[in-house]
């Protein structure tokens, strides 16, 4: 299964900016955005709310969040509070899959651990080093204490199965990805699903 876009109002809102918006919902998102007018760098859906911060994986424990609707990094009220993350874990539940890659952008590195289960880390670890393989990306180090929120991180956690976030393409900073990066990111990037899902079908076999 492929979700090919999680955030699509946030999406558009950073690629046309608010053209098209009421005026009051126009002037609410520039002063989500800083009172700026270019949303290059916006993150979060139109409600002003990080998905990656909205998962109920340690999410009272999140760090380096903003405690009102920002650009980014602002985990809502409570875990599970936007549309895009119920449907998501209610799509995740419904197909129950045995791994799974959330793609992101930028930096070109994997993180795969999230608090994981000391039964599941040679299992983890050896498809993480498998796709860093693949990718050419750099494997982020365990942490004790990490910030969670993120989809992996609610996968890892809810499931006790391989999840793993690709930050695509050269770091780019606060802004999009050019589309110039896209033949580089395909190339670095077209083996990791047939990989995966042979991992997946090799996974349920063993169950």
């Amino acid at each position: 299964w492929m979700v090919p876009m999680v955030n699509p109002d946030g999406v558009t809102l950073s690629q046309q900016g608010t053209t098209g918006l009421p005026e009051n919902l126009a002037r609410t998102l520039r002063q989500y955005n800083g009172n700026s007018t270019n949303f290059a760098r916006w993150k979060a859906n139109m409600q002003g709310i990080d998905l990656n911060r909205q998962y109920p994986a340690k999410w009272s424990e999140i760090r380096n969040v903003t405690v009102y609707p920002w650009y980014q990094n602002y985990k809502g009220t409570k875990p599970a509070q936007a549309r895009e993350v119920q449907m998501m874990m209610d799509f995740t539940y419904k197909v129950d899959p045995e791994v799974t890659l959330s793609y992101h952008s930028s930096g070109e590195i994997l993180f795969w651990h999230f608090n994981s289960l000391s039964a599941n880390l040679a299992r983890d670890k050896a498809m993480a080093r498998a796709l860093s393989q693949l990718t050419g990306y750099s494997l982020v180090a365990p942490e004790k204490n990490p910030s969670g929120g993120g989809y992996k991180d609610w996968f890892i956690q809810a499931f006790g199965r391989p999840g793993f976030t690709v930050e695509i393409a050269r770091y780019a900073g606060e802004r999009n990805v050019p589309l110039s990066e896209f033949n580089r990111i395909w190339s670095e990037n077209k083996e990791a699903g047939l990989y995966s899902a042979e991992k997946t079908y090799t996974l349920w076999l063993e169950k």
